[in-house]
């Protein structure tokens, strides 16, 4: 089947329990993971629970993803498509899914057991909820080294010390289980535009946010996730387990070179912008702290566009300049912008030996 870019390869036209139409649909996009594709898809339909489909996008691999994929036959569904980035596939998959609920997995990571069971608790427990997401655990080809990740990734849950409560607003205790997990829930809209704490591949929501705020925003690369929550948050509640639901894998292939990080700052900025044109009462509600968020993401980009274009890293100083925000760590960009490469790389290395 031919749609808008992409092939879909169709699996079953049920779910693999046999039941008929599937209540959730699992989208895993994929570029070049042939070798940790099959722990995600089997995390998946070994979850039991609501009848699941697994929807892989195989974004344009060059890897032994397509073989991977076949050995599944029509227990999975696969659509192909050329490479287009995260937020590209995602909507391919988006755009076939035929559940109520539509949940996000990377192709990289694992679902753990339950994650299924405890989430969709909440879903169907609390029709006002959009969006259920998760804590989650981190490990690396020696292990899992933090059970319980999402306060050394988020600095918005590491500010408030891990209260979820404050971030949510409330709690919901209709929805947990004797002896489980806490749930969190409420409106974070202005709470999330402040930070982002939900973690991608733990959520699942409802198909019918689609239709209310649209599908992820390709334009925002790295942060099309945060804006797609952003606007899911402003026309509904949020909800978080809290308890680790996923595992979050660390490896060589992840993508942190300097190009990337400068990538990501650069798409946090569009993402500011377009959420003041959106709703300019935000950053008059509270003008000091809106100020300090813009602010700090124009350092971060320009700190990242330093070495490589400081002819862009001068004009995200520019704009923090006339915002009034100019801290003293600004030095830092302008050491990296004037001194020789060989003066920064030296320094890198000595940083490094010292952590080791």
């Amino acid at each position: 089947m031919q749609d808008r870019g992409f092939t879909v390869m169709e699996g079953s036209d049920t779910d693999p329990a046999g039941g008929g139409v599937p209540r959730v649909s699992v989208v895993i996009p994929a570029y070049n993971r042939g070798a940790t594709l099959p722990a995600a898809i089997d995390s998946v339909l070994d979850q039991g629970g609501p009848a699941c489909e697994v929807i892989v996008v195989d974004d344009g691999s060059r890897d032994a993803t397509a073989e991977v994929l076949a050995g599944y036959g029509s227990r999975i569904r696969v659509v192909r498509k050329a490479n287009g980035g995260l937020a590209s596939a995602r909507n391919a998959g988006m755009r076939v899914a035929r559940g109520e609920f539509v949940a996000w997995l990377d192709s990289d990571d694992v679902w753990l057991p339950g994650k299924l069971a405890e989430q969709m608790r909440v879903l169907e427990g609390r029709p006002e909820v959009m969006l259920v997401c998760s804590d989650f655990a981190a490990f690396n080809d020696q292990g899992v080294f933090d059970s319980s990740h999402i306060s050394s990734y988020y600095s918005a849950v590491q500010r408030c010390g891990r209260d979820f409560l404050a971030l949510y607003g409330g709690r919901l205790p209709d929805v947990e289980q004797a002896g489980g997990p806490r749930v969190y829930g409420g409106r974070v809209y202005e709470t999330l535009a402040l930070g982002n704490f939900v973690h991608p591949p733990t959520v699942i929501f409802r198909r019918q946010a689609l239709a209310l705020v649209g599908e992820e925003d390709e334009t925002l690369d790295d942060c099309a996730d945060y804006d797609f929550f952003l606007r899911v948050a402003r026309v509904g509640s949020l909800a978080y387990v809290d308890s680790p639901l996923l595992g979050y894998r660390y490896g060589a292939n992840q993508m942190s070179a300097d190009t990337h990080l400068a990538r990501q700052r650069a798409a946090l900025i569009r993402l500011l912008d377009k959420l003041v044109r959106r709703d300019p009462h935000l950053p008059r509600r509270q003008p000091q702290v809106f100020r300090c968020r813009i602010g700090e993401a124009l350092i971060a980009a320009a700190h990242e566009h330093a070495e490589t274009q400081p002819g862009a890293a001068l004009r995200y100083l520019a704009r923090a300049a006339r915002l009034g925000y100019l801290p003293p760590r600004t030095l830092r960009v302008f050491a990296r912008m004037l001194l020789p490469r060989a003066v920064l790389e030296a320094r890198r290395r000595r940083l490094a030996g010292a952590r080791s």
